[in-house]
C-alpha cells in the first residue's frame, strides 16, 4: 500500500470515525497503516478465511429485530427498548458472529474461531452448543416466549447454526 493510498484513506475518512479501515500488504507498511487510522492490517500473503474473520472483528454487526422490538448489541447487553440481556463474551461473540452472516449458516468451525478466537477449544468440546443454548433461552425469554428458542437460532446439519434472515435489522 502505498503513502498515497493511506493518505487518501486518512484525508476521506475525516470526522467519520465510525467507518472502519482494514489495510494489507507487506510488513514494512504496518506502521504507516495505524499511523493512518487502520484498525487493523493484514500481512502479505493473506487468505480469505483470515480476511473474513478480521472484518468481522473490526465491523461491528449488532443489530437484530425479534417480534417487532429492535435489539442492539452494547457489550456485555443485548438491548432492547423495554428489556436488557446480559451476554457473556463469548455468547457475544457468537451472536454478532451469527448476525454478521445474514441470513446464512455458519459452520461450528467459523464460531469457534470467532468466539473462542486464540484459546484452544477441544474438538469434541459441546461448550459451542451450550453456549448456543443459552443464547436461543436468553433470546427466547426477552421476547416473552413469542419465539421458540429453536426459531431464533436455526440448527442447519451439517452446516452450523444461523439466524433466520427475517430477524436480522439493517
Amino acid at each position: 500500500m502505498s503513502l498515497e493510498d493511506l493518505s487518501y484513506v486518512y484525508l476521506n475518512k475525516g470526522n467519520n470515525h465510525n467507518i472502519p479501515i482494514l489495510c494489507y500488504g507487506p510488513v514494512s507498511e504496518l506502521r504507516k497503516a495505524f499511523i493512518f487510522g487502520a484498525e487493523d492490517y493484514l500481512r502479505d500473503p493473506w487468505g480469505m478465511e483470515e480476511l473474513e474473520i478480521r472484518v468481522m472483528k473490526i465491523v461491528r454487526f449488532d443489530r437484530l429485530s425479534l417480534m417487532g422490538h429492535n435489539w442492539r448489541i452494547v457489550s456485555p447487553y443485548l438491548q432492547g427498548a423495554t428489556a436488557e440481556v446480559e451476554l457473556n463474551t463469548k455468547e457475544e461473540r457468537i451472536l454478532r458472529c451469527l448476525i454478521s452472516h445474514q441470513g446464512e449458516p455458519v459452520s461450528r468451525e467459523q464460531l469457534r474461531a470467532y468466539a473462542w478466537q486464540k484459546e484452544v477449544l477441544d474438538l469434541k468440546s459441546r461448550s459451542l452448543d451450550m453456549h448456543i443454548s443459552n443464547l436461543r433461552r436468553k433470546l427466547s425469554e426477552s421476547c416473552g416466549q413469542s419465539f421458540s428458542s429453536k426459531e431464533i437460532i436455526l440448527t442447519r446439519k451439517p452446516d452450523g447454526y444461523m439466524i433466520p434472515s427475517q430477524l436480522l435489522a439493517f
